[in-house]
């Protein structure tokens, strides 16, 4: 019998803690209801472009006619492949791609495709 009356202390002592667990996680979802849901994160666009990107705008600049990213890479020294930040800036219409791997300036290329040569 007093076994009994301890299982049932127990259970006792399990229903409440799981009650207060219950509890909390309704505050918790309460709380997070009035917020709202999150708006999503709005990328902040540089001002002004970068001194790498200034120094590609300044070799293509240079090659109306378009340059090859090794040629790009080149010119301004970089240490690391620049095919990513040369797709950026096609991606976001500063710079135009020529044709596989070949940029040039957006008013170069319009040239370029007026009667200028390609690569």
């Amino acid at each position: 019998m007093e076994n009994l009356y301890a299982q049932i202390e127990d259970a006792r002592a399990r229903e409440l803690f799981l009650q207060r667990l219950l509890c909390e996680e309704r505050q918790a979802l309460q709380r997070l209801r009035r917020a709202g849901p999150p708006r999503p994160a709005v990328a902040q666009l540089p001002s002004e472009p970068s001194t790498m990107h200034r120094q590609i705008f300044a070799v293509l600049q240079q090659h109306p006619d378009g340059c090859t990213r090794a040629e790009i890479e080149a010119a301004v020294e970089a240490t690391q492949p620049l095919g990513g930040v040369l797709d950026g800036l096609a991606r976001r219409k500063h710079i135009t791609r020529l044709g596989k791997g070949v940029f040039a300036l957006r008013d170069a290329a319009s040239r370029t495709a007026e009667g200028g040569q390609r690569r």
